[in-house]
Parts: C-alpha cells; sequence; structure tokens
C-alpha cells in the first residue's frame, strides 16, 4: 500500500494560488460583461433616439443644399403632366446627410422639396432647387473598394441631389415630400418619403477586424467563387488595329482584403488585388496576346453606420489612397461632403459577415468575411 504524504505549505500555497486564480477569472468575466452590457445599452439608447420625431421647421433650416431657395409658404399644387420614378431614401446620417436619386423621362429644370413631420404636416416654408445640369449617366471616375474594379458599369440617366446637414439637426426621423417640375411649369405628383437620421455606429456585432475569406461574383453569365490567393478570370474578346481578334482573359486575385469597424463609427479598410490583364494596346496592334502583371492598393477610412430596420450597412469614406502600378492619388473629405462607398444589406451571424451588392440586373457580388 502507497502512503500519500502532503507537504501542508505547498498543499496551501496551491490552494492560495487556485483561489487567486479562480478570483482574477471572475473579475475578468465581470469586466467583459460590463463593457458588453454597456455597448448593448448605448445601442438600445441610440435606437430609441432614432425613434424621436423632428421639428419639420428646425429640419429644413438646418438644409444645406446647392443652389436652393428657402420660400414662405406652400408649394405650387401639382398638375401630374411631368413624371418622377419612385424614390427610396430610408436613411440619413447625422453631420452628413443623405442623396435623393431623381429619374424621370422627362426634361426637368428642378424640384420642390417639402419637408414634414410623420404625420405630413408640412414646415413653414419649403424649398426651391433648380438643377444646374440635366439628367445624365454617371461613371466612377476612380476605382473604389467595392465591385468590379474592371467595371465601365454606369448609372441609368438620373441626377443625384445631394441633401447637406448642418451640426443642428439631431438623430431622428422626418419625412419630405418631393416634386420636380420642368421649364413650362408642370409640376410631378408629389411623393413621400421617411427618413430616419442615423448617429455613427449602431450594431456592436459589426465591431470588430474583419477579414475576406470568400469573394462570390456573378456577372455576364459567369460565375466566380474564390478565397484569398485565389485567381479568377473572365474571358474578352479584343478587335485587332487589321480586323482581326484575339480571345484573351482578364484575371484578379485577392492579396488582402482587411476591414476594421471600431465601435465609436469609425473604419478602416485597406485592400491588394493582383491582377494579370492584356496590353490593350501592344495586344491590338499585333493581333498577338501580351500579358502584364499589376497590382491595385487602396485604403479608405471614414465612418459607418448600421441601419437595424433593414440590415443595411453604409460607409462613408472620408479619405483615400490608391496604388495602380505605381500611380498614385490620395484624398480627404470635409464634414458634410463624404462619399458613400456602400450602402447594401449585410448579415451578421456571429464571427461571420456577409455584404451582398446587387444594383445592376446582370451583376451580383457577395463578400464574406470573419473576424
Amino acid at each position: 500500500m502507497t502512503t500519500l504524504k502532503l507537504n501542508f505549505r505547498t498543499t496551501a500555497s496551491v490552494l492560495f494560488l487556485s483561489i487567486l486564480f479562480i478570483f482574477a477569472t471572475a473579475c475578468g468575466g465581470d469586466d467583459d460583461g460590463d463593457i458588453q452590457e454597456e455597448e448593448q445599452q448605448m445601442e438600445e439608447e441610440a435606437q430609441q433616439e432614432e425613434q424621436t420625431v423632428l421639428n419639420p421647421n428646425e429640419v429644413i433650416n438646418g438644409l444645406i443644399i446647392e443652389n436652393s431657395t428657402l420660400i414662405n409658404g406652400n408649394a405650387p399644387q401639382a398638375n401630374g403632366v411631368v413624371s418622377l420614378n419612385p424614390v427610396n431614401t430610408s436613411t440619413a446620417l447625422q453631420n452628413e446627410g443623405f442623396e435623393i436619386e431623381l429619374n424621370s423621362l422627362d426634361d426637368i429644370s428642378g424640384v420642390y422639396l417639402i419637408i414634414e413631420n410623420t404625420d405630413g404636416q408640412p414646415a413653414d416654408s419649403y424649398l426651391d432647387i433648380p438643377l444646374s445640369q440635366p439628367f445624365t449617366s454617371e461613371t466612377n471616375p476612380k476605382k473604389g473598394i467595392f465591385g468590379r474594379q474592371n467595371s465601365n458599369s454606369q448609372r441609368p440617366l438620373s441626377t443625384l441631389l445631394n441633401i447637406g446637414f448642418d451640426a443642428s439637426i439631431p438623430v431622428g426621423i422626418f419625412c419630405y415630400s418631393i416634386c420636380v417640375y420642368d421649364s413650362n411649369g408642370n409640376i410631378s405628383l408629389p411623393q413621400q418619403v421617411c427618413v430616419t437620421v442615423q448617429s455613427w455606429g449602431g450594431n456592436i456585432n459589426a465591431a470588430g477586424n474583419w477579414q475576406l475569406t470568400r469573394y462570390q461574383e456573378n456577372y455576364d453569365g459567369m460565375n466566380v467563387d474564390v478565397g484569398l490567393n485565389q485567381q479568377y478570370c473572365f474571358p474578352e474578346t479584343l478587335f485587332c488595329n487589321n480586323g482581326g481578334t484575339v480571345n484573351t482573359e482578364y484575371c484578379s486575385t485577392w492579396d488582402y482584403f482587411n476591414f476594421d469597424m471600431s465601435a465609436d463609427g469609425t473604419y478602416s479598410i485597406s485592400i491588394r488585388e493582383l491582377d494579370t490583364d492584356p496590353d490593350y494596346e501592344q495586344t491590338t496592334s499585333t493581333c498577338t496576346e501580351v500579358i502584364v502583371s499589376g497590382y491595385y492598393e487602396y485604403t479608405s477610412t471614414g465612418q459607418w453606420a448600421f441601419n437595424d430596420s433593414d440590415n443595411r450597412l453604409v460607409l462613408v469614406e472620408y479619405g483615400f489612397e490608391y496604388d495602380e502600378n505605381g500611380e498614385t492619388d490620395s484624398g480627404t473629405y470635409g464634414t458634410g461632403n463624404g462619399e458613400v462607398v456602400f450602402d447594401d444589406p449585410v448579415n451578421i451571424n456571429g464571427n461571420n459577415m456577409i455584404l451582398t451588392i446587387d444594383d445592376f440586373d446582370d451583376e451580383l457580388i457577395i463578400y464574406t468575411f470573419e473576424k
């Protein structure tokens, strides 16, 4: 029979250290729980603030719209002779504002904007906004973060009306009625849209450091489903100067895609993409495929907001840097002039986040991230 002899000092020391470990672990767990509870409470308070109905007179006096004129009284009566396609703007951002995309089949000269509360009670004044340019199609002037990097896709014939906010407009809800008019005084029937003014940040589950793990794209009948460091290609036929053709491919590989969202509503994104493409001039002049390799790097900083009602994530860029094969550029945007680089549905489930872009009939892009 083996006899086990215990040293009292050793046993007491082990017991004491065990108690300290348990106590320290328990305290650490309470700290984490307190932080999560505090963040949850802040999110709930922000959601309650967003349900506050704003005074329409205070809202209209806090709007910043280029070339607009504030006119006392009611807007002119509509006759419905000119058209305005449905307007859908559900979210605005504090100190920033929102955009209204206007589409019409008619030659439009301007816009009447009436601010209302949720019961339809208008402000004492309305805004007359002459349009400085006709409806046009717009091509993105620089490569960005999301979407096809080789895409030349354009907006439909439209114009974007930028509605800026000054610091006096708080978080809450207001509505607006909008009409367009032509040079003959014809006015479209009004459309009413209610808007939630959001604070930055929101869903605490969105905060964290996210890494791209999967990229899916459906474009022009082609399906792509890759991870990091996996090449994907799109076939292309180039027409030569001598009348012949060359069948080639435009290929890309995600080197990295880092997406960091902080609980205070700020974000930073850095991406690097490796490309293998035909040299257009050499290929078309010789009618022989000439392939060149390149890269594209982009860094974006700004602020984010999450709309819980429709699970949309909005990213507003205030600074960027990019480097495309040694050609570099950078820029900053002041408050109220940020560039919306993402405003689409997002699905967050634990440590997984899926961003979906479905803006065009022939294009669907899905980004899957993990943290």
